[in-house]
């Protein structure tokens, strides 16, 4: 499963080692072995407890933090951890230090970590042609509402043909081989023990309020740290917001989660409730796991469906046809949130195109879409190299679903250090990244773990989701997918201040403050205007509108007006660009952003006789990053300062220099589903002029004249604004939040700047 697992079963004790004069000495008796089944090892390291240490830090080097074992977790006078393999890839030794207020001991004597098991083999991709198939039919109900069924076609019959008889029928819209539900990542502790239950004072040691100034070195609750639980609405955190968990089993009477709203819900044998496990308690955990102080949730207020998908027998991995049924038993539950730290992959029979599930999982998650519910999902554990992370089933870097689905908000990780966590896979759909590296958990039954993976960094994400749909309900899916792109740091490494400014959550004029690196960000927001001629303004026409070759007659009768592109083709044409800045104590300017063109989710429909449920559509775009540097002119005590700002477009760009385009990234696709239903019918498109012989070449014709318009605007960056209007270094309390200019720019380029908000509205 991929989880980076840490237990503390038992510690510090009134009996020890001999003191130091300036505090206590490292623990010795060091021992460590690998213990477990050959699928699932940990690696167990026991030591003897030292007097009047305070607490113990686990150091496996590497430039790598060490983990803290706090006291409130330690019960008797040896401690013993349990790790998973995740969690010290690639380490050969570690030391144990001991902590007595700021004094930390020297390092214990090294002690090698001892050999592993090989890991286990890739989760396998193609099925046997001999073995029974078992096919996950969608289909759409007379209410439009999306159902789910299987069907098992017998060994040596022909597949394909069966998929292509049941996609004729009228009611079906998507057909996929089951492939098996795996957890992202988990606290699968196998037969190994858990921590005890602190309680009374001990439960408060080991505790971290939200917004306390001290997060000490190794400690496993930085979460509250990285995204500011403190500035967060409170009333309490998500107070009347239902968040759905997709995944296994729950221990709702863990004392971390007892006292939350939480009901559960077995989706394989309704009634049956008597199969919790390790995974779903340690993701419910992270959002509403406060009340004891040891692992602070983001959203406590928060009400948690749990919905456990696992199958029949009870094992972490559940069915396809029982995931996607939970996804719209949640929204008709009345779920505003659903999390889902699992994931499905492509199973090949043979050349047949349904292997993979997103053919299943779309209707679901169009379902949740249309009902204004948003769906956030762990993006997996399967970057890095086979020595960081040796433990996945997947292979490396695969597309795990539901994350690769566009509606989807797919979480990758970071770690304390504001860094992406190793394990967190390279993909382009991935929309954020949040807390996944070595943080505290519930687990069962009554006890902890120390956890890695981006199965963490989903609730964490949802949790924050809960919180602010508290405040403001109105927002949408849609909207927060956009919103994301401009409320992340340099590594996409989520931003709450800046999201809550997005979400006029808080007020314009507060300051925007990132507790990982102390930085105090300033979001902005650009539009450039491409006058009409310009090598940008040409390929812009050609790349929005249905006939190109016709662009530049400036004929009014002409079809590709506003109303197609939102975009009047007679005006010049607008490139907006958004982010967040930082300003140093020597007016230094430097950030970073994203760009956006009017019409920049460019799509194509058409009519199709008898499609369900939606028109077909082929949507498509390129997320260009930004980075942005500059220098203000010192403080004369005015309203504003004036500066320079420098934006250099695209990947892997630097403040001299541009980057290039990135991956392309298709939002919707059905177009190509209604071809044959054209060619059965003779149905032309909406425009007899437009025959579906023509519009069938769109996709990949607009395709390309799109990505010459992004590298068009790419290549003529960086763009330099001289004089540009900035807050002053002093702010009084009448002073405007947001501080604007405008001006022209080389080629006759013009410009408009907002320093204090990113509002397109008023720059397009």
């Amino acid at each position: 499963m991929g989880a980076a697992l840490l237990m503390v079963t038992a510690c510090t004790g009134d009996d020890g080692d001999v003191q130091s004069d300036d505090g206590p000495e490292a623990p010795d008796a060091i021992d460590a072995s690998v213990t477990g089944e050959d699928d699932a090892p940990h690696l167990k390291v026991t030591f003897d407890v030292v007097a009047d240490a305070e607490a113990y830090l686990l150091d496996f080097g590497d430039d790598t933090e060490p983990i803290r074992i706090e006291p409130a977790e330690c019960v008797d006078d040896t401690c013993e951890v349990a790790l998973d393999r995740l969690s010290v890839a690639g380490a050969s030794s570690f030391t144990v230090a001991s902590v007595a207020g700021e004094y930390v001991s020297e390092p214990s004597q090294t002690v090698d970590v001892p050999s592993w098991p090989d890991p286990p083999e890739p989760a396998p991709t193609e099925l046997p042609d001999d073995e029974p198939v078992e096919l996950v039919v969608a289909r759409i109900d007379e209410d439009g509402k999306p159902t789910f069924d299987t069907e098992s076609v017998p060994a040596g019959d022909d597949v394909e043909a069966r998929v292509a008889e049941l996609e004729e029928q009228d009611d079906v819209v998507g057909v996929s081989i089951a492939a098996p539900v795996s957890q992202q990542a988990g606290s699968d502790q196998g037969d190994e023990p858990v921590g005890d239950e602190p309680t009374g004072d001990e439960a408060q040691d080991g505790a971290q309020g939200a917004g306390s100034p001290d997060f000490p070195a190794g400690m496993a609750t930085w979460q509250q740290e990285a995204l500011n639980y403190g500035g967060l609405p409170e009333d309490p955190r998500g107070s009347g917001v239902t968040v759905a968990v997709i995944d296994d089993g729950i221990y709702p009477s863990h004392s971390s989660i007892a006292r939350a709203d939480v009901t559960e819900t077995n989706v394989v044998e309704p009634g049956r409730d008597d199969a919790p496990g390790d995974h779903a308690t340690a993701v419910t955990s992270m959002i509403v796991g406060e009340h004891n102080g040891l692992v602070p949730g983001i959203a406590i207020g928060a009400t948690i469906r749990a919905y456990d998908v696992r199958n029949e027998e009870g094992e972490s991995s559940g069915t396809l046809e029982h995931f996607t049924e939970a996804i719209v038993q949640a929204v008709d539950d009345g779920a505003d949130v659903i999390n889902i730290s699992q994931a499905a992959w492509c199973n090949l029979r043979g050349r047949i195109g349904q292997g993979c599930p997103d053919e299943v999982l779309q209707p679901a998650l169009d379902y949740a879409e249309e009902q204004g519910v948003f769906v956030v999902a762990s993006a997996g554990n399967d970057g890095g190299s086979e020595d960081e992370c040796p433990a996945s089933a997947s292979g490396r870097n695969k597309d795990n679903w539901p994350a690769a689905a566009p509606t989807v908000i797919a979480v990758g990780g970071t770690t304390r250090g504001g860094g992406e966590y190793q394990c967190s896979p390279d993909k382009n759909y991935i929309d954020v990244l949040a807390p996944a590296d070595k943080l505290r958990t519930a687990a069962s039954p009554e006890g902890y773990a120390i956890v890695s993976g981006t199965s963490l960094a989903a609730p964490l994400i949802s949790g924050l989701i809960a919180a602010l749909l508290a405040e403001n309900p109105d927002f949408t899916p849609a909207e927060l997918r956009n919103y994301l792109k401009y409320a992340t740091d340099e590594n996409g490494r989520i931003l709450p201040g800046a999201l809550m400014h997005q979400l006029d959550i808080v007020p314009p004029e507060d300051e925007i403050i990132d507790l990982t690196t102390g930085r105090e960000w300033i979001p902005f927001s650009v539009g450039l205007y491409f006058p009409e001629d310009s090598d940008v303004w040409v390929k812009a026409g050609r790349a929005f509108v249905p006939d190109p070759e016709n662009f530049l007659d400036h004929d009014d009768s002409y079809p590709g007006d506003s109303v197609r592109t939102g975009w009047d083709y007679l005006d010049s044409y607008t490139v907006l660009i958004g982010g967040l800045l930082v300003i140093d104590e020597h007016n230094e300017v430097s950030g970073f952003g994203g760009m956006q063109l009017t019409g920049h989710d460019s799509s194509y429909t058409v009519e199709c006789p008898e499609f369900s449920p939606q028109t077909p559509t082929f949507a498509f775009r390129w997320d260009v990053p930004v980075v942005v540097s500059g220098k203000l002119s010192d403080d004369e005590g005015g309203g504003s300062r004036h500066g320079e700002l420098t934006l250099s477009l695209g990947k892997n760009a630097t403040p001299d220099s541009n980057g290039t385009i990135p991956d392309l990234r298709i939002t919707e696709d059905t177009f190509d589903e209604c071809a044959d239903l054209i060619a059965e019918r003779d149905t032309m498109f909406t425009d007899p002029e437009y025959p579906w012989s023509e519009v069938q070449t769109w996709p990949e014709r607009n395709v390309e004249l799109g990505e010459e318009l992004y590298e068009q605007i790419i290549n003529e960056s960086p763009f330099r604004i001289d004089d540009g209007f900035f807050p002053p270094v002093e702010s009084e309390e009448d002073d405007e939040p947001v501080y604007s200019s405008s001006g022209t720019i080389d080629d006759g380029v013009g410009f408009r700047l907002r320093v204090g908000d990113v509002n397109f509205t008023q720059l397009d």
